[in-house]
């Protein structure tokens, strides 16, 4: 009888301890740092969300949960803590800005630091200020595009360029170069009378205030986007060398030079192009489907132009890729 109820009192101390202590293959989640490519995706049905894959292309997963608007990332803050990212909302034609931890939780749809008409750049090497530009409805006949810096810090935003008028000298797409010395940004120019427009790469110091044109303004040639690959050099996308077509193109910022990476993929386009920690490779969004505006890749390409490699192969909407190293847990 003693020994029916010593065995009976072990198995229940077996059981409670077994419900206690989980299997050893399940382990819980464990904060890790690496370099993985963000983008924005479709591929669950309905609105874009945030995803994020290995630098292969492998292990895609979401970031982001919204269930309404479309939601793109723009760059990871230099610790690898916050991401930076924007909404646009269909229903109401506006966009967002918002800034959370990679370890989440996401914000409300309402808790933005900007929004109307705006779309971010990225961190400065602080990580307190990133670069963004504006559209600001002045009165129904005027309004102008504008690039600023917002400080976290104090929600505090400060002009970089001048207040060009809608479609005339606006400024667009700005990136801050990797010292935080340096704003570069799209100037878009348009003709009404003759309905032309085009845009080039201007170039403002903040440390002098000295303001340059980098590549030549053209009637019919358009400058989509650039990042910084190094103090001398950028990568752009744009139509400067083939008209017809997006390409991605390395520019010298000493000589003006222009060197096409993606002529090949001819008549395909490539946007949005993003660089990886190393200055390896090059992630692009790329557009290959049937129908341009509804179906797109990320893509990338070595920084020699070899190993084109589409990442993501699913006819779905995927967009705006950022490399960067984040914290996160897996």
């Amino acid at each position: 009888m003693k020994y029916t109820i010593h065995l009976f009192t072990i198995l229940i101390l077996l059981v409670l301890s077994c419900s206690k202590n989980p299997s050893s293959t399940e382990q819980p989640p464990k904060l890790v740092k690496r370099e993985m490519v963000l983008f924005a995706s479709d591929r669950n049905g309905g609105n874009m969300n945030i995803w994020m894959m290995e630098k292969d292309g492998s292990n895609p997963r979401q970031v982001t949960f919204y269930t309404e608007g479309d939601y793109f990332p723009a760059d990871i803050s230099p610790d690898g803590k916050t991401l930076l990212f924007y909404r646009w909302d269909h229903r109401t034609l506006y966009t967002a800005i918002y800034t959370m931890p990679t370890v989440g939780p996401q914000p409300a749809e309402s808790d933005y630091l900007i929004t109307q008409l705006c779309f971010p750049g990225n961190f400065f090497p602080d990580g307190q200020r990133f670069v963004y530009a504006q559209h600001t409805i002045i009165s129904d006949t005027m309004s102008h595009d504008a690039v600023y810096i917002f400080d976290h810090r104090d929600s505090s935003s400060i002009l970089v360029t001048s207040l060009g008028l809608t479609l005339k000298d606006a400024a667009w797409n700005p990136v801050v170069s990797s010292d935080g010395n340096k704003v570069c940004y799209v100037k878009f120019y348009f003709d009404p009378q003759f309905g032309r427009s085009g845009s080039f790469l201007a170039m403002t110091d903040l440390t002098t205030s000295q303001i340059d044109t980098i590549t030549p303004g053209t009637w019919g040639r358009f400058v989509d986007k650039a990042v910084f690959k190094n103090q001398n050099e950028m990568i752009i996308t744009s139509n400067l060398l083939s008209p017809g077509t997006q390409q991605i193109i390395i520019l010298s910022l000493n000589t003006g030079d222009m060197t096409s990476l993606t002529d090949f993929v001819r008549p395909h386009f490539a946007y949005s192009p993003a660089i990886d920690e190393v200055g390896a490779s090059i992630y692009f969004r790329y557009n290959a489907g049937a129908v341009p505006d509804t179906t797109s890749e990320i893509a990338m390409i070595d920084i020699n132009g070899d190993n084109f490699k589409v990442l993501t192969n699913n006819n779905n909407r995927e967009a705006s890729p950022v490399v960067a190293v984040l914290e996160f847990y897996e």
